[in-house]
C-alpha cells in the first residue's frame, strides 16, 4: 500500500539568507522555505531519467534502516518527479528531491516521528543527500521536508514561524545565468580560510548580527550598514565566488549605496543575494526576482 500523500503536495526550494560557507566556521545560519519554486510527485507517463535508479540503489545500499526500499521502487514505477527549481544555482534542488523521497519512504516508526529530534531526522536527510555532494549536512532536506524557517546557531537547530523573518528592507535574486558547483566552492573556501581567518572570522560576526536582526524589529538603516560589510567582505575574500559578469555591478553597489550583493548559498554562479532600501526591478541586464518586501 502507498504512503497517504497529498496529490498537489510540494516541497519547496530553500533559500539561505546569511551564513554561507561561515557556517563551516562556527558562525550562525537561517535558511527558510522559497515557495516560487517547488518539486512534487506526478503519475508517471514515460521512464525515470538514469540517474533516479542510481539513486534508489544508493538508498537501498545506504539508507534501508530508516527507509522502505520495496516501497520506494514500487512507489516510482508509477510516480515520477516534476520540479521547476533550478539545478546548480543554490535553491537546494537536491534537498527538495530528498525530501520527496523520504516523505514517501521513512518506516513509520523511525525516530523522527515528530520533528523533536532534529538531529535525528537531519542526520537520515544528509545521508540520503550525500549521494548527491560526497558528503551533506542535511540542513537543505530539512528546510524542504519541514517547509519551515530554521535558525542553527552554535550547533543547534531552531525551527521558527513562518513570519519570524522580518528584514527590515527589500531583498532579491539575481540570477547569474550560470550554474556552478557548491562543491568546488566550499573546497577554495576551506583551501583559502587559513590565509583570510580574521576577515572570515569578521564575517561570522557579521553574519550572526544580520541573523539576530532578521528575526527583531531592527532600524532598516543599521541593518542595511551591516549587510553592506558583509558585501565589502565577501568581495575581498570570497572574490573568486563572484562570476566576473557580476563583478562591476557588485562594485557599483558598494560605490553608489543604491543596492548590496551577497553571495546565496555557494556562490560561483547561480542566484546572488540583493539587498536595497528601495523596489528596484534590474541591475544592468538582470532582471530581479523579490523575495522580501520591506518591512516598517
Amino acid at each position: 500500500m502507498y504512503p497517504v500523500i497529498q496529490a498537489d503536495k510540494k516541497y519547496p526550494a530553500k533559500l539561505l539568507l546569511f551564513g554561507e560557507h561561515t557556517v563551516l566556521k562556527g558562525s550562525s545560519s537561517l535558511a527558510v522555505p522559497y515557495d516560487r519554486y517547488h518539486m512534487l510527485w506526478i503519475k508517471k507517463t514515460a521512464g525515470h531519467p538514469s540517474w533516479l535508479s542510481d539513486y534508489c540503489s544508493y538508498l537501498s545500499n545506504h539508507c534501508s534502516t530508516f527507509l522502505n526500499i520495496p516501497l520506494l521502487e514500487s512507489w516510482i514505477d508509477s510516480y515520477t518527479i516534476s520540479t521547476d527549481i533550478p539545478i546548480g544555482y543554490g535553491l537546494g534542488s537536491s534537498g527538495a528531491l530528498t525530501a520527496a523521497i523520504y516523505d514517501i519512504a521513512h518506516h513509520s516508526n523511525s525516530k523522527d516521528e515528530s520533528t523533536s529530534n532534529l538531529t535525528e531526522l537531519q542526520r537520515m536527510l544528509g545521508l540520503m543527500e550525500s549521494f548527491f555532494h560526497g558528503k551533506s549536512s542535511g540542513f537543505d532536506p530539512l528546510i524542504s521536508y519541514l517547509q519551515m524557517p530554521i535558525l542553527r546557531k552554535e550547533g543547534e537547530l531552531d525551527i521558527l514561524l513562518p513570519d519570524a523573518v522580518n528584514l527590515p528592507v527589500y531583498c532579491y535574486l539575481l540570477d547569474s545565468g550560470r550554474g556552478r558547483s557548491g562543491k568546488d566552492m566550499i573546497a577554495k573556501f576551506l583551501e583559502r580560510y587559513d590565509s583570510n581567518k580574521n576577515r572570515i572570522d569578521q564575517l561570522c560576526e557579521l553574519n550572526n548580527k544580520v541573523i539576530d536582526q532578521s528575526m527583531t524589529r531592527a532600524r532598516a538603516g543599521e541593518f542595511y550598514k551591516n549587510v553592506k560589510y558583509i558585501s565589502s567582505l565577501q568581495q575581498e575574500v570570497m572574490y573568486y565566488m563572484i562570476i566576473d559578469d557580476v563583478k562591476s555591478y557588485w562594485l557599483e553597489g558598494l560605490q553608489s549605496d543604491d543596492y548590496y550583493l551577497k553571495i546565496c548559498g555557494a556562490g560561483g554562479g547561480g542566484y546572488y543575494l540583493v539587498f536595497s532600501m528601495n523596489e528596484i526591478e534590474k541591475i544592468g541586464p538582470y532582471q530581479l526576482q523579490r523575495v522580501f518586501t520591506q518591512k516598517a
